[in-house]
């Protein structure tokens, strides 16, 4: 169902996003000279923004047909 796709869809943007923050809490925590803090942020807004989607795709009442 086209509801289905888009849950989907959403859900690997939120993996995608997570994994961003990830990698950029792991450069940071290396000391990695090129780590950028306003980066990770950007990836934890992103990936709340992710969620947000995914969480109010899951409570969206189902489509009468």
């Amino acid at each position: 169902m086209l509801i289905d796709h888009a849950l989907d869809a959403a859900e690997r943007e939120l993996a995608t996003r997570r994994t961003a923050l990830e990698d950029a809490i792991d450069a940071l925590d290396r000391g990695d000279p090129d780590a950028d803090p306003i980066a990770a942020i950007d990836c934890a807004l992103a990936m709340q923004a992710a969620e947000a989607v995914v969480e109010r795709r899951l409570s969206a009442p189902a489509p009468r047909v």
